[in-house]
C-alpha cells in the first residue's frame, strides 16, 4: 500500500520543546552578537564576549556556531532580511527607470542604511578582510546586486550581465567610502548638492542612463 498523501493545506508539525529552546538560544546568541559587533571592531570581539552577552557558556555557543564569523553572517543575514531587501529594491527601480532624477534621488538617501547600521557594516567589511577564506561570510555588495533582479533581467547576455555587476560593484564600493562623509549625509553642507550631482553623473555615465 502506498503512503497516504498529506492533505493540502495541512499545518506543519510543531517544533518539539527541545527544538524550540534550541531556536530561542540561537536567536539570543545572534541578538547578543549584533549588540557586541555594533560596539566594537570585528578583531576585538571574541567568542567569549558574545557568549557572555548572550548569557550562555562557550560550549553552548559552539553548539550553534563554529566561530564568530559564522555568527556575524547570521547577524547580517537577519539584518538584510529585515531591512535591506525593500530598501535596496528601490535602487533597482531607480536604475531601470532610466531617469537621472530618480538615480539622484536614490543616491541622496542611499547613505542612510549604512548610517543606521554603521557598526555592523564596519564589522562585516573588516571580517571580509581578515577572514577571506571563510566561505560562510557573504559579500555585502553582492547581496545588494542580487536584489537588482529587474535590471539584471534586462541584460541581453551573460556577458552584459557580468559587466553590469562589475560596474555596480565599483559604484557601490565608491558609495560605501564616501557615503558617510558630511558632504553626502548633511543636506545643509555647502557642497552637498555639488557632490551629489557629481556622484549622479558618475552613476548615470557608468550605467548608460540618459533620461532626465
Amino acid at each position: 500500500m502506498g503512503a497516504v498523501a498529506k492533505p493540502a493545506g495541512s499545518p506543519e508539525p510543531r517544533m518539539s520543546l527541545r527544538e524550540e529552546q534550541k531556536r530561542l538560544t540561537r536567536d539570543r546568541i545572534v541578538g547578543a552578537a549584533a549588540e557586541v559587533f555594533e560596539k566594537s571592531s570585528y578583531s576585538r570581539v571574541s567568542v567569549a564576549d558574545i557568549a557572555e552577552a548572550a548569557g550562555v557558556n562557550r560550549a553552548t555557543f559552539y553548539l550553534h556556531f563554529p566561530g564568530k564569523s559564522e555568527v556575524l553572517t547570521a547577524v547580517m543575514r537577519r539584518l538584510l532580511d529585515a531591512t535591506a531587501t525593500d530598501y535596496w529594491q528601490s535602487l533597482d527601480k531607480a536604475l531601470v527607470s532610466g531617469s537621472r532624477a530618480e538615480v539622484r534621488r536614490w543616491l541622496e538617501h542611499a547613505p542612510q542604511w549604512w548610517l543606521e547600521n554603521v557598526g555592523l557594516a564596519d564589522a562585516w567589511e573588516e571580517a571580509r578582510r581578515v577572514d577571506r577564506d571563510c566561505p560562510e561570510l557573504p559579500d555585502t555588495i553582492d547581496e545588494v546586486i542580487d536584489i537588482c533582479r529587474e535590471l539584471l533581467g534586462r541584460c541581453e547576455s551573460d556577458a552584459d550581465r557580468a559587466e553590469v555587476r562589475r560596474r555596480i560593484r565599483l559604484l557601490m564600493a565608491q558609495l560605501i567610502q564616501v557615503g558617510r562623509r558630511d558632504w553626502m549625509t548633511d543636506r545643509s553642507h555647502p557642497d552637498h548638492d555639488a557632490y551629489l550631482d557629481s556622484m549622479t553623473d558618475i552613476w548615470c555615465a557608468s550605467l548608460w542612463i540618459t533620461g532626465p
